[in-house]
């Protein structure tokens, strides 16, 4: 039972630290990739309005 409990002690807080880490990441990548479309779309914005003349 004393292992179990410092198993429990010391893995609990490791998996949620890691899921915030993993959380953290995924947020950041999100960001990035929105980013890159938002540039792309300008892009393309810009040379449809600029085809039209």
């Amino acid at each position: 039972m004393n292992s179990l409990s410092k198993l429990t002690n010391f893995g609990m807080p490791a998996v949620i630290g890691l899921g915030i880490a993993w959380l953290g990441i995924r947020i950041i990548k999100n960001e990035q990739r929105l980013e890159t479309r938002l540039m792309e779309l300008e892009l393309q914005l810009s040379a449809k309005s600029l085809h039209g003349l």
